[in-house]
């Protein structure tokens, strides 16, 4: 089952198993490539991997499939940071703060706060 994949490809991602959850959440999402949850946790195993363009690819796609998922907001929001992608950082907030207001606060407050400031 897909849900099941993605799922424990996030016990792997927990435990620090970024290549065994990489290859769990690929096998997941290429049998149901509608599979938000699949292509989330793909971004997460990415994006501790170091894997920023594929991590936002990943999470792009997640959150194309699930607008509401908050988690694949702010994994795509912590991949365009470490790009230094300032705007991109800041849409990502506005739009938590549609899917998720509290989620969007934390956002606010652990990552947009701590960006270098604009000059």
């Amino acid at each position: 089952d897909v849900t099941a994949m993605a799922i424990l490809g996030e016990v792997y991602i927990q435990k620090e198993n970024y290549s065994a959850a990489q290859s769990l959440c690929s096998r997941a999402v290429s049998l149901d490539a509608n599979s938000a949850g699949g292509w989330s946790c793909l971004g997460d195993a990415y994006y501790w991997q170091g894997m920023t363009e594929s991590a936002e690819s990943a999470y792009r796609k997640a959150v194309t499939l699930e607008p509401a998922d908050y988690s694949s907001w702010v994994g795509l929001g912590q991949v365009l940071v470490a790009k230094g992608d300032k705007n991109g950082v800041l849409q990502v907030y506005e739009k938590l703060k549609t899917v998720s207001p509290d989620m969007a606060n934390w956002f606010n407050a652990e990552v947009v706060a701590k960006m270098p400031r604009v000059r």
